[in-house]
């Protein structure tokens, strides 16, 4: 079995209007890579 973990830390407080954009993409991208399935190939030995 393999297993990962991964871990994000928010900082309470008051962010201004002009920040938004940049928070709701970098949610969006961590929402989209939670999604992602992975594969996991054998290493052919010569």
């Amino acid at each position: 079995m393999i297993s990962y973990t991964r871990s994000v830390q928010q900082n309470n407080g008051r962010y201004p209007a002009a920040v938004y954009k940049d928070a709701a993409a970098f949610f969006q991208a961590i929402h989209k890579a939670d999604r992602l399935r992975i594969v996991l190939k054998k290493k052919e030995t010569p």
